[in-house]
């Protein structure tokens, strides 16, 4: 009997605290995200200026009057399979690459393969020749957004420039985050990737 009452007690306090406590966990939430919003902005800042002072990073519309052939490197910095950067290096990428460039049904298949966030042969290629901020020699068109739309746009006046796509973001995870572009986390595992799979339309 003194046990039920102590039990209803306990309960009838409880859920008072917890109600108490929801604006300051609220708040807490509300910080990680601001601080991790603030802190990806200051990490993509530093990261196009550290490309502009090296030479790497053009507007599109100087690319269109100066570009005379190469490769548009269509890459994917995160795992939301939304954004994307286009970079443009004077090689042919397809002639000089070392493997098959993967479909991205191909990358899904060796993630869940291997049951971890497995980067391709190629995209590592990819990453360390073109991408890399350290040891990358491609140039990144600017603005970067909407790097697929634009990739179709400057096609669409220079069509003898090939197009090839990358997705640095696993590459980055697993040499240094530092050099990433875009902010990653552990979702990025083999079993997201599964769910992500129906997400992507077949090629």
């Amino acid at each position: 009997m003194i046990r039920n009452i102590a039990k209803r007690l306990g309960t009838l306090l409880f859920y008072p605290f917890i109600i108490l406590l929801l604006p300051f966990i609220a708040l807490g939430i509300g910080i990680i995200f601001v601080n991790a919003t603030v802190s990806g902005l200051f990490q993509r800042a530093r990261w196009l200026r550290e490309l502009r002072k090296d030479g790497r990073a053009t507007p599109v519309a100087i690319l269109l009057s100066d570009a005379r052939g190469g490769t548009l490197i269509v890459d994917r910095p995160g795992f939301n399979f939304i954004a994307t950067h286009c970079w443009w290096t004077d090689e042919n990428v397809a002639e000089i690459a070392p493997v098959p460039i993967p479909t991205d049904e191909e990358r899904m298949d060796l993630c869940t393969a291997t049951k971890e966030t497995t980067p391709h042969e190629f995209d590592l290629w990819c990453w360390q020749r073109y991408i890399s901020p350290r040891t990358g020699s491609a140039t990144l068109v600017t603005p970067p957004h909407h790097g697929e739309a634009m990739a179709s746009k400057i096609r669409e006046n220079l069509p003898s420039l090939s197009c090839v796509t990358s997705w640095s973001a696993i590459v980055a995870m697993h040499t240094d985050n530092g050099n990433a572009t875009e902010p990653s986390d552990e979702r990025a595992d083999w079993k997201w990737f599964e769910d992500e799979r129906g997400r992507i339309p077949p090629e």
